[in-house]
């Protein structure tokens, strides 16, 4: 019993912080709390499981086509008023939100003229930009943001921009990107990476005790952390096999 108590505050908890990361509407936040892990697995299936995950990649789905339409609606209503950094910044997660990748970059862009010193528009234009495949464009952003915060979205700004590097073909900017990366995060995509990085570069003694860390700290997850992880803990036993 007291198993179950703890795990269903857990995936509440979980839920929370997965609507925060979403933006999802308010209304979301007042279900999760006042009805509690019930409240929470309504949240879980009608908004998380029909939508992209909230995370690096930037797919913060906030429940649905007509709710990101209406919430369309709304913004563009708000910036016709007022068009101020913030309510572009808003137009432009939506956009995200709604895989509308170049109106995202396009409302953005105007975020950042009207607000240059704005991280997060930086570096959702940075991730708009991955999308559309222009990368070099997104390391200008995201060599922004980790000057002005390493640790921005607990270094997954900087994994973003060490991945964008790996990419391009950058391997000593990837390389020295994702030791950053490992300094503030325990990401085991940018220890895999690095590991390879490691390898390619000949430190092969180095690259193989990495590949075993990530192998021995995999095995000892949880089952819901290591589901997670799994592609880069079982791409690392594949590198030692």
């Amino acid at each position: 019993m007291h198993l179950i108590s703890l795990l269903s505050i857990v995936f509440q908890a979980w839920m929370m912080v997965d609507c925060f990361q979403r933006r999802a509407d308010w209304y979301w936040y007042l279900i999760i709390m006042f009805f509690g892990p019930i409240g929470a697995l309504i949240y879980f299936i009608a908004v998380r499981q029909s939508s992209a995950p909230a995370n690096l990649s930037g797919d913060n789905f906030t429940g649905g086509y007509f709710a990101n339409k209406k919430r369309l609606k709304d913004i563009e209503s708000k910036v016709y008023y007022n068009p101020n950094a913030l309510n572009y910044l808003d137009l432009g997660n939506c956009y995200f939100d709604m895989r509308k990748y170049q109106e995202a970059i396009e409302s953005f862009e105007q975020s950042i003229q009207k607000e240059p010193d704005s991280i997060e528009a930086l570096h959702k234009q940075a991730l708009s930009y991955i999308k559309l495949g222009m990368n070099e464009h997104a390391i200008i952003n995201l060599e922004k943001v980790i000057n002005k915060d390493p640790s921005y979205q607990y270094g997954e700004a900087y994994l973003a921009l060490a991945d964008t590097y790996h990419m391009l073909g950058k391997k000593q900017n990837a390389l020295e990107a994702y030791q950053e990366v490992l300094k503030r995060n325990s990401f085991f995509k940018a220890r895999y990476n690095y590991g390879l990085l490691l390898y390619e570069f000949g430190r092969h003694s180095e690259a193989i005790k990495q590949m075993k860390e990530i192998v021995i700290d995999g095995d000892s997850l949880p089952d819901f952390v290591y589901k997670r992880d799994r592609k880069y803990i079982n791409l690392a036993k594949a590198f030692l096999a």
